[in-house]
Parts: structure tokens; C-alpha cells; sequence
């Protein structure tokens, strides 16, 4: 009996389609560089699926933890197939994992469930354990540089003002976002108050943010806004190539505190 399997990346997620357990697994984040082409041996391999097993209960179990816009539009292309199935008399269970803090994702769920007439069964699992090597660590944090090294939750955060890099760069979910900024936040204010560059130029280099940590990134941008009333502040806001969710985030603070960013897209490297 057969098994479809694509292993999870950074940017897209792990896939089994197992015929001879009768289920349907997605775990991980959703962001390919060509949501089309990741999404259409799936979606063809998940019809195929639904017609071996028109008499077997299945089940279609999904753990995410990011999915953009373009994406969201192709879970529901998903769930359309499995609400056809359903009414064709395929019996099928739909179980939406997420870790219990993360209620972005929950509240995700529960649209798809509403919007597509299908009962999921939503189940709430303890955030996964890291490595003690990936954890948040501060490798130097002083009154002159403050390094943080990137983890699977968190962005790294690179403000050394000898080299003239102010930088945020990566993934922004983390769980408790004010813990996290809140020595970002304390080093920018003591910067600005001591002996700050002629030209400060900070670099938001995202490629996604939940909304615990946008709020804080908001207070940053903030502070960067007020100090310019005393500094030369440069704020560049960087998007990969396609990816307008990242896009319209920065068009949102620029807009809601009325600050002029430079967006600058970036080239996906084939």
C-alpha cells in the first residue's frame, strides 16, 4: 500500500498521505516560493486518496503554525475536496492541532470548520520542547551591542552600532513577544540617550509576525518615530519577492503611525 510523503522545510510543511492508515497529515508552517506548484501534486494525490477510500472512515489530521494569504485560499481549495467527499458519503474525520497559545491558529481553524460546514475536532497540545542549543539566547548584551541569535520562534536581532547594523531578521511568533523585545526596547532607549549614530538605519527583515509580537514591534517603531524628532532615522522594511502579507504588515505601521518606511523587495533565489 503506497504512501505520498513530502518532507517538511523551513518554508513548507511535512505532507503524508498514508493509504493504508487511512489519513491525511500536514504539519508545519506554509510559505513555498510557488504556492501553486508546492500545492498541486497534493491537492491531485488528496482526490486520488478520497476515491480509494469512498468506503473506509479516514481521517485529516493538520498541525500548522504559519499560512499566509495565498495559502489560506488553497487550505480552503483542501477543504472544499474533503466537504465534497463528506456529502458523497465518505466518513471523515477532521482533527486541527495547535499549541495552546497559539490562538491565531485556533481562531484559523474554527473559520475553515464554519466557513466549509465541516466539524473539526480542534486539540490543543503543549508547545514542543527545543534543543537546549536553540532556545533564545542572548550571545552579548551590553550598553554598546545587543546580539540575539535566531531560534525557531524568534528573530535575530543585531544592533552594533561600531559596524552600523540595526537589524531584525526572521520569524516573529513568539509566545511571550513582550519578555522578548522588552531588552530590544530598554537597548534602543539608552542608545538614543547616550551617543547615537549620525544616520540610524534599521532593517525589519520579517518574514512573519504574529499579532503578540506585532504589538511590540509597534512600540519599537513607535520609539524610533518620537526619536526622530532629535536623529536621522532611516526605517527599511524588506519583503521576499510575492509575498504581499509581509508587504501590506509594513504599509500598515507605516501608515497607522505615520512614518515613512523605504520597502525594498527581495529575490528569491532559485
Amino acid at each position: 500500500m503506497k504512501k505520498f510523503l513530502i518532507k517538511a522545510t523551513e518554508k513548507t510543511p511535512g505532507i503524508l498521505i498514508d493509504y493504508k492508515k487511512k489519513s491525511i497529515k500536514i504539519k508545519g508552517k506554509i510559505k513555498p516560493d510557488n504556492t501553486n506548484e508546492f500545492w498541486k501534486p497534493i491537492l491531485i494525490e488528496t482526490e486520488k486518496f478520497l476515491n480509494y477510500n469512498l468506503k473506509n472512515e479516514t481521517t485529516v489530521s493538520l498541525l500548522l503554525t504559519y499560512y499566509n494569504t495565498t495559502n489560506s485560499k488553497i487550505l480552503f481549495d483542501f477543504f472544499t475536496k474533503i466537504k465534497s467527499a463528506i456529502d458523497n458519503g465518505n466518513k471523515i474525520k477532521v482533527r486541527w492541532f495547535y499549541y495552546e497559545e497559539n490562538e491565531e491558529i485556533f481562531e484559523e481553524g474554527k473559520y475553515f470548520s464554519e466557513i466549509t460546514e465541516i466539524p473539526f475536532e480542534f486539540c490543543a497540545i503543549e508547545e514542543e520542547k527545543e534543543e537546549e542549543e536553540e532556545k533564545i539566547v542572548v550571545n552579548k548584551i551590553n550598553k554598546k551591542n545587543l546580539i540575539i541569535r535566531k531560534t525557531k520562534e524568534t528573530p535575530a536581532i543585531t544592533l552594533n552600532p561600531d559596524k552600523e547594523i540595526f537589524e531584525f531578521s526572521g520569524d516573529s511568533w513568539c509566545l511571550d513577544a513582550v519578555s522578548f523585545y522588552r531588552d530590544i526596547i530598554n537597548w534602543f532607549a539608552y542608545y538614543f540617550k547616550s551617543k547615537a549614530l549620525e544616520t540610524t538605519t534599521v532593517e525589519f527583515k520579517f518574514g512573519y509576525i504574529n499579532t503578540s509580537s506585532a504589538k511590540q514591534v509597534a512600540v519599537i517603531i513607535d520609539m524610533l518615530k518620537e526619536e526622530m524628532k532629535r536623529h536621522n532615522i532611516v526605517i527599511k522594511w524588506f519583503y521576499e519577492e510575492g509575498d504581499s502579507d509581509m508587504r501590506e504588515e509594513g504599509k500598515r505601521y507605516a501608515d497607522l503611525l505615520q512614518i515613512d518606511f523605504e520597502f525594498i523587495e527581495t529575490i528569491i533565489n532559485e
